[in-house]
């Protein structure tokens, strides 16, 4: 093995292990002898290849966000429908965070750090684009505007990253991706019938407009039979293949 070799060997260990560290105790909880230990290589060479933790994490960061980008430009070229895609996109991120420790501790990272290159920057492009498409295409409901959607999604890829941090929220057996197809399901069939939606208080809402609200808020598909995915919506979306 050459001398090239055995650095990049060695710098591919130090960002697994960094990655591992990095994400059980996050950047601050995290120091380089713990990060030198966990990878067993000495201090004297994780300096050379990172002479500060900052630099290490960037590293992590990078390849994260490289991985990520390469599942955001796969769903960008599809040629399925806009809100399919954006559903799609959803599923395959949080496929990364669940799977990908390297990813799930970039995200960790990225909140921790404020850094200015963050997940969102990695994906909120190609939803921002896809929901004004999704609008223009007659895909959302009326009262839903492209900016409604992007909010949603996300808090949706928000909430999947805190719920697996948070063991004891998942049910068994039930993997990140199943609860969010799970979730995007109520989205689109909604969650109250159409005659209770207009009655329904929201919080903070005035009486007068208790209806007009409760209608921007419950999107309702189109009539379907009771197995399958929601109309409009292939099977690829919600059944776990990329679209």
């Amino acid at each position: 093995m050459t001398r090239q070799d055995r650095a990049v060997r060695t710098r591919r260990t130090l960002i697994d292990a960094a990655a591992v560290e990095f994400n059980r105790d996050g950047y601050h909880g995290t120091t380089l002898a713990q990060i030198a230990g966990a990878a067993e290589i000495s201090m004297g060479a994780l300096t050379f290849h990172f002479p500060n933790k900052a630099q290490l994490a960037d590293a992590v960061a990078e390849e994260a966000w490289a991985t990520a980008r390469t599942v955001v430009e796969h769903v960008a070229g599809q040629p399925a429908p806009a809100l399919q895609r954006t559903i799609a996109l959803t599923l395959e991120l949080t496929r990364l965070i669940e799977e990908e420790v390297l990813v799930r501790c970039a995200v960790r990272l990225s909140r921790e750090r404020h850094s200015s290159t963050g997940w969102a920057e990695v994906w909120l492009p190609l939803v921002t684009s896809l929901a004004g498409q999704a609008h223009a295409s007659g895909q959302l409901s009326g009262h839903t505007l492209p900016d409604d959607l992007t909010g949603l999604i996300r808090l949706l890829i928000g909430g999947c990253e805190v719920n697996l941090r948070n063991a004891e929220a998942a049910p068994p057996g039930e993997s990140a991706v199943d609860r969010l197809r799970h979730s995007w399901r109520l989205v689109l069939e909604g969650i109250a019938p159409s005659t209770s939606a207009a009655a329904l208080p929201l919080p903070g809402a005035s009486a007068d407009a208790t209806a007009s609200s409760a209608a921007a808020v419950v999107t309702r598909a189109p009539s379907r039979p009771p197995s399958g995915p929601p109309d409009g919506t292939p099977s690829g979306a919600l059944s776990g293949g990329q679209a």
